[in-house]
């Protein structure tokens, strides 16, 4: 269940960047018909349902990179760990007393344990709130249906699948199996035909069964904002894509008199509704604005918009490629510095990382800190000149001067794709030099690697 949870956070972290883009879209191409739109709410949702991150070369989705650079609590424990045994082992190497050895093994061991409950408490907090918010919002729908099947059950059926029904305020649509037009009694006999086009718009598009899905979906991620916008705005662009649909091919005046029973039939809301598909229960201002407006958009304007959602799609909808190679298994050593702290070499290695599964060649063996004599005036020269050298050649943005630098070699042993990279087959590369640059307190620049 934890192991879910984790998912469904770093999936609505990933997510909330491609709501963004499509609110985006929705305000630049207000003239594209909405029934295209709501294509782009299905992408949303498909990438909220589907547990598969696909990933692209193409991808600007900075949370992919945010993700997979997150590091767990379990991970935290074992570099605790694992820099404890490295702590005792340069101790023991340097022959230390025998009490500071018990003190190291007995700060490892509070440290570890201190983590271990830390984690503890935290997953089992965040599943129970988890939990207790999707139990919520399901007794608000369950509440809520229960209370409009009792409004309805004297409703008098007037046509096949059409009722009258004294104890509601507007028309809609309600059911999944065998749903049914709700009409008020109020509603005056000339606005019927407005009204019953319009939701039997809705269900020539199964508005009923694509909406009560989006809030179940909804139900899952409750804990992400972006997910409420993203509903709303569904909401809105299922309710404009029906208009469009039953006004498409009438005149005028008739479109007049259509946006006269909207405004007629509008329903204040304090409220989301989860279930029924109502006429007048969303935006009807904006609507009557958009069917006034409405122009069929030309083959120009639909051919671009598809390009957009194209680009959208394999920017946002997919992650950055995450690493091609096994990190655990890589063996760093952070050797002695005076200068810079793990945290700052575990920056610098990331970045090697990220780089090194770029070319996916084969598998890093090692990586090891070289010493701060490197750090000197003359290397930090040199990569100041091969960054500028870089800006004008290869485009790469490195803006800042370099005030401090650092340098890592590595091993690592090549696979059959290495051809492709420049280098040999199966072979064994040690030694290989990684530099790296930053100016004071800024992040690691990678500038040179190679021999």
């Amino acid at each position: 269940m934890e192991q879910i949870l984790s998912q469904i956070w770093h999936n609505s972290i990933s997510v909330a960047i491609l709501i963004l883009g499509v609110i985006v879209i929705r305000a630049v191409f207000q003239k594209i018909p909405k029934w295209s739109v709501c294509l782009l709410w299905v992408m949303v949702a498909a990438k909220l349902v589907c547990p598969i991150q696909i990933e692209s070369d193409f991808s600007m989705n900075p949370a992919g990179k945010l993700i997979s650079g997150m590091v767990t609590l379990e991970q935290k424990i074992q570099n605790n760990l694992h820099n404890q045994q490295a702590l005792e082992a340069n101790n023991s190497s340097a022959e230390p007393q025998i009490e500071n050895k018990e003190t190291v093994t007995s700060t490892a061991t509070k440290t570890a344990f201190s983590t271990s409950m830390l984690a503890f408490d935290y997953k089992e907090t965040a599943l129970i709130i988890w939990i207790a918010g999707m139990i919520v919002m399901m007794a608000y729908v369950i509440f809520s249906y229960a209370m409009l099947k009792r409004k309805v059950q004297t409703s008098l059926k007037i046509e096949s699948n059409i009722y009258l029904c004294d104890e509601i305020e507007g028309p809609f649509v309600l059911g999944m199996v065998r749903p049914k037009i709700y009409l008020p009694s109020s509603l005056k006999r000339d606005d019927r035909e407005y009204v019953i086009k319009h939701e039997q718009m809705h269900l020539k598009r199964k508005d009923y069964l694509w909406k009560p899905l989006g809030f179940l979906i909804l139900i899952i991620y409750w804990f992400q904002p972006m997910c409420w916008i993203a509903y709303v705005l569904f909401c809105k662009d299922i309710e404009c894509a029906c208009d469009e649909k039953a006004i498409k091919d009438e005149q005028n005046n008739w479109r007049k008199e259509y946006c006269q029973v909207l405004l007629n039939c509008s329903m204040p809301k304090k409220y989301i509704a989860a279930c029924p598909v109502a006429f007048g229960e969303i935006s009807v201002k904006e609507r009557v604005k958009s069917i006034m407006n409405y122009r069929k958009p030309s083959i120009f304007i639909i051919t671009f918009f598809i390009i957009i959602c194209a680009g959208v799609t394999a920017c946002f909808a997919t992650n950055q490629k995450t690493l091609k190679f096994d990190t655990s298994k890589v063996k760093v050593d952070y050797g002695q510095s005076e200068i810079y702290s793990k945290k700052e070499m575990d920056e610098a290695i990331n970045i090697i990382y990220q780089e090194f599964s770029s070319w996916n060649v084969g598998e890093l063996q090692s990586i090891e800190y070289s010493t701060d004599s490197e750090n000197n005036e003359d290397n930090v020269m040199w990569l100041n000149d091969l960054r500028e050298g870089m800006n004008v050649r290869e485009g790469m943005n490195v803006k800042e001067e370099m005030d401090e630098c650092i340098m890592f070699t590595s091993s690592f042993h090549t696979n059959g794709k290495a051809i492709n990279e420049g280098f040999n087959e199966n072979s064994d590369y040690p030694e290989w030099q990684w530099w790296l640059g930053r100016s004071k307190g800024g992040e690691w620049k990678l500038i040179s690697w190679g021999y």
